[in-house]
């Protein structure tokens, strides 16, 4: 289900991403995933690397990825160059996609490596149309499809591996478990403040295409204030994010809020959950 996810958007031209400057529709999402697709097919098999910010272009890479068949490995963006060094050789990685803003990063790494793994670049994606989409091959349900980092129980890297349908089981329980149908007429909108590189963060991704929610982007880090101020601007409905987010609303409790965030309706906090009423 998960590699089908953004290709059963092809033609939908609802609202995918957005934030203060633009908006991005499920549509060019796909022809952005599409894009990189094509190019993957060049490159020899492997899982591909994924180093971006939460943004549209990770989001259609790291779905370009499992549309190509390959299993994805999102990385968190602020490594360093050790460090992501050590992840690529720990898991075999074939190709890279990642930002122009991140070369210098990558010539580095490069410096001290015996050779190049293909690095793509999205700003570089050649346009495609939805006519040249090719269907996800089968891979097999229970063979991995993402790779995830962890610290490991000494403190050393560890990779696990996720297979197809161990996400779509958790994608399926939290639909399940939220029950969408209670704000029927409503129009939902998402603000996902939990990394898009974790296990949580694309679990809600994947919830999200999965409905046709727009994601709203808070590209200058988080806050508060940013949360509320978005909320009020894109007339948010759901929050997901860290429980620090509980803990600051705790902190300031009572004081007032310069912000309408009525439409506000749920708040996640990597689990947990609060209803507002």
């Amino acid at each position: 289900m998960i590699r089908q996810l953004l290709l059963n958007r092809t033609n939908d031209n609802r609202i995918g991403i957005m934030d203060d400057e633009e908006t991005v529709s499920y549509r060019m999402l796909c022809q952005k995933a599409a894009a990189l697709q094509q190019q993957l097919h060049n490159i020899s098999q492997g899982c591909a690397a994924v180093l971006l910010p939460d943004d549209a272009d990770f989001i259609a890479a790291f779905f370009g990825v499992l549309m190509s068949g390959r299993a994805v490995f999102p990385l968190n963006f602020r490594l360093t160059g050790y460090e992501v060094a050590g992840l690529l050789k720990q898991a075999s990685v074939s190709a890279i996609i990642t930002s122009l803003k991140f070369q210098p990063l990558f010539e580095q790494i490069y410096e001290c490596a015996s050779g190049r793994i293909p690095v793509i670049y999205m700003e570089n994606q050649p346009s495609c149309t939805c006519k040249n989409i090719d269907p996800p091959p089968d891979t097999g349900a229970d063979q991995p499809a993402v790779l995830l980092c962890t610290s490991g129980t000494a403190g050393n890297a560890k990779i696990v591996q996720l297979s197809e349908q161990n996400l779509d089981s958790c994608i399926l329980s939290y639909l399940d478990k939220m029950d969408f149908e209670k704000y029927a007429g409503q129009h939902i909108r998402y603000v996902i403040a939990t990394p898009f590189f974790t296990a949580y963060g694309i679990m809600i991704l994947a919830a999200c295409i999965y409905r046709a929610f727009p994601i709203v982007l808070l590209k200058d880090g988080f806050t508060l204030d940013l949360l509320y101020r978005a909320v009020e601007t894109h007339r948010i409905t759901h929050y997901e994010g860290g429980v620090s987010t509980a803990t600051l609303m705790d902190q300031l409790a009572g004081q007032p809020i310069p912000y309408d965030i009525s439409s506000l309706k749920y708040l996640g906090f990597e689990g947990s959950k609060d209803l507002i009423s």
